[in-house]
């Protein structure tokens, strides 16, 4: 099963790292990827050229010749199957095997800047109709919209002056119509244009502004796909995430993906996403991500769940030497110090080698194996890329080193010697992590985690880790950031090691050393971390937060956001330490919230303003546990919120008006088939009453009783009759098949057949809040 890619915590220990500090995508990385209705992926690269083509399982499948070798802007496949490239001054359209089917110019025509302003991994995008083709301008505020043939038909001219990346079309659903969206990274903004007006009076019908979350950085929106059904998908570029909105209830936010803010290598994280495209107009199809700080492309199912991850560098010429060990800089990161760069290993015995260097993924003008640090690399990154030419003149993609930082006064931490494991990896033993040296020679404090196959352990946030029988035959790494006065370096990763079964024997049960602790602003708005402390015997870590010594549901996370309810009481974080010897468990002291911070760095709360309302989990009809959001509209002059579960208001909750319009709120546990109704009275504006919604909360899993098989002549089928009941929301879907992995979901209700028995073996029954029974295996027909 692949990793998750959700999330909006913090991996284990790993909080807030800094992004790459490169400014722009090396020749190297991925800066596009497109897929075709097959699930084929194409990839472009800055380098220009070719594209890698990757098949539907991952697997790389060679290469496209282009028509250029500009750098490549974005990747769309139109919906007839041919390929269109945007080089940021023109455009290509492309059979899939290369052969060059149309060329325009942008118009206005002319060459982009070579500079940092217009990386083609930052600016520019592309989306191909029927009847149309839309290019995001990497060089000018600006959307043009062409026909098919080339013939510009008009211009969209954005807000103010930042430069757009993401495009993408959606069609109309639910009263919302058929709209264009257009990211603009500097302004962290998504103009949303009504497809009708776009050849009139183009002008957004829709701003989006990208939340800052509390702890992030300021967000960069990049690449944005669409559903048929209003979903919108954005990348946040600059905290490593893709956020999705429904745009039929007025963009609510609902879901991040990738674990942002920190960028990562494990299976799921992101590290510099660069573009995005899905099949068709459907989430379901899944996502593909040029994950670009890891020179990959991973896809994700609907859900975030990670499919395949593929390395994604760029195709030489065929015949062309082909390399198989990464270029690598050596030496001290000091100004006026010599660096060389190792040209790697390569298969096909390359005649001579060309190197070049770069400044944070830009050319610095210099060549050749050795390079001597200038002031003016002092807080970037430096890398060199090596070109491989065989003996018959073949040239070999530009293959880049990893960064080799070269830290300032400022600068936080830069590893220079990896982390190392060590310690006997078997079953019932205790590996521990060495740091490695930073640049840094004193770092205040390191954060810690350990991965299983390239895979985040929960709670695995401490130097030790106990290994278990599950490691046997994985592959077992440490990961390391150093964090000093001026932030958290990058986290660096050990070599794997491979473990071995073990004789069964292990340290005692875990026992606390120092207490856990509780990091960050105690304020409401702000987001708490509870460092485990130090414990014996290496121990995986649980969380539970306390309010007042009593137990918080939905706190079981290392990170807590404090909250209006929290002012004033005491809290703390509870840690239980456990290894397969025993556990242990052990508090950290308390903290008193007092005042507030707003996320995203001020405001009055009055982007909530209008007709008063609330919504539960964004209108949903159901939900599956009692802790829900509530989003409300507050009128003019409303000062805060007042919510209560009953009528009479007994047991009411006063609330400070935020920024965010949403709240965390319980409903009453009680599982039924009658609506929770949650009411708010809005402090300061008594003439806008009571509003109110309401959901049903229903957390029993519907009971399968009994499924059987007959056959029917009339329908020359196998016909299934299924007894089920649910106490809840109701009956909605029945998922059956030949196996678990493979069932079909039907509508509760529809007649279930099949001719071939087989495809009727495994059933389930699930209600309309999502509560699934057990699966039930039909044996006999």
């Amino acid at each position: 099963m692949g990793g998750l890619a959700t999330a909006m915590v913090v991996g284990a220990g790993l909080v807030v790292l800094p992004p790459s500090p490169a400014a722009a995508v090396s020749t190297g990385r991925p800066t596009a990827v497109t897929v075709a209705a097959d699930g084929t992926s194409y990839v472009g690269f800055a380098s220009g050229g070719r594209l890698l083509r990757i098949t539907p399982a991952g697997q790389p499948d060679g290469s496209v010749a282009l028509d250029r070798t500009d750098p490549v802007t974005a990747l769309e496949v139109d919906p007839g199957g041919d390929l269109w490239v945007d080089y940021g001054a023109s455009v290509s359209e492309l059979d899939p095997d290369g052969t060059l089917l149309t060329h325009f110019a942008h118009d206005p025509g002319g060459s982009c800047p070579a500079d940092s302003a217009h990386d083609p991994a930052t600016y520019g995008g592309l989306e191909v109709t029927a009847d149309a083709v839309y290019i995001a301008g990497r060089c000018r505020a600006t959307v043009g919209v062409y026909g098919t043939g080339g013939d510009l038909e008009a211009t969209i001219d954005l807000p103010g002056t930042g430069l757009p990346r993401g495009i993408a079309m959606a069609p109309a659903y639910q009263g919302l119509p058929a709209r264009l969206y257009v990211s603009v990274p500097d302004a962290g903004k998504v103009y949303a244009y009504n497809a009708g007006s776009l050849r009139s009076e183009p002008k957004p019908a829709k701003t989006l502004v990208i939340q800052q979350h509390y702890g992030y950085r300021d967000p960069e929106p990049g690449a944005v796909v669409v559903d048929e059904k209003g979903q919108l998908g954005v990348v946040d570029v600059a905290n490593n995430a893709v956020y999705f909105y429904n745009g039929p209830e007025d963009y609510w936010f609902y879901r991040a993906l990738g674990h942002p803010p920190d960028p990562a290598s494990d299976r799921g994280f992101l590290d510099r996403p660069t573009s995005l495209d899905n099949v068709g107009d459907s989430f379901k199809t899944g996502l593909w991500i040029a994950d670009s700080g890891n020179g990959r492309i991973q896809r994700w199912d609907h859900i975030g769940t990670t499919d395949w991850m593929a390395d994604a560098m760029p195709p030489g010429d065929p015949g062309a030497p082909v390399n198989t060990a990464a270029p690598a800089v050596t030496g001290a990161p000091f100004s006026g110090r010599t660096l060389t760069c190792s040209t790697g290993a390569w298969d096909g015995s390359p005649a001579s080698y060309a190197v070049s260097w770069q400044r944070d993924g830009l050319p610095v003008g210099s060549s050749g194996a050795t390079y001597t640090v200038t002031p003016a690399d002092v807080g970037s990154e430096l890398t060199c890329v090596v070109t491989a030419t065989g003996a018959d003149g073949t040239t070999s993609a530009p293959i880049s080193s990893e960064g080799f930082p070269i830290p300032g006064a400022d600068s936080p931490p830069y590893v220079v010697e990896k982390p190392a494991i060590q310690g006997r990896a078997s079953s019932g033993s205790v590996l521990r992590c060495d740091p490695g040296t930073w640049t840094d020679d004193h770092p205040t404090s390191y954060l810690w985690g350990w991965l299983r196959d390239g895979q985040l352990i929960a709670g695995t946030n401490a130097p030790q880790y106990y290994v278990v029988e599950n490691d046997i035959s994985h592959q077992v790494t440490c990961r390391v950031a150093a964090v000093n006065a001026h932030g958290t370096g990058k986290a660096a990763l050990s070599d794997p090691v491979l473990v071995q079964e073990g004789d069964g024997a292990g340290p005692g049960a875990p026992a606390n050393q120092r207490r856990p602790s509780i990091q960050g602003e105690p304020a409401v708005g702000a987001v708490l971390y509870c460092d485990p402390g130090t414990w014996d015997n290496a121990p995986t870590f649980t969380y539970v937060w306390r309010r007042d010594g009593q137990a918080m549901g939905g706190t079981e996370k290392d990170r807590y956001e404090v909250i209006a309810d929290d002012r004033g009481h005491e809290l703390t974080c509870v840690v239980t330490g456990t290894n397969p010897s025993g556990s242990d468990r052990a508090s950290s002291p308390p903290v008193t919230p007092r005042g507030s911070v707003t996320p995203g760095g001020g405001g009055t709360g009055r982007t909530c303003r209008g007709t008063a309302s609330v919504a539960i989990n964004g209108g949903a009809a159901y939900a599956r546990k009692p802790y829900v959001e509530l989003r409300v509209r507050a009128p003019a002059g409303a000062e805060a919120v007042t919510i209560s579960n009953d009528a009479t208001f007994r047991r009411a909750d006063t609330r400070p008006l935020t920024r965010s319009c949403g709240y965390r709120w319980t409903l009453d546990r009680t599982s039924s088939r009658t609506p929770k109704v949650v009411r708010v009275r809005f402090v300061g504006a008594t003439s806008a009453g009571t509003v109110s919604d309401e959901i049903v909360l229903d957390a029993a899993a519907p009971r399968l009783k009994k499924v059987a098989a007959h056959w029917s002549r009339g329908r020359w089928a196998w016909v299934l009759t299924i007894s089920a009941s649910d106490v809840g929301s109701g009956l909605a879907e029945v998922q059956v098949g030949k196996s678990r992995s493979t069932a079909r979901t039907l509508r509760w209700g529809r007649p279930v057949t099949n001719a071939d028995s087989s495809q009727l073996r495994w059933v389930r029954v699930l209600d309309r809040a999502g509560n699934a029974s057990g699966w039930y295996h039909l044996s006999r027909f």
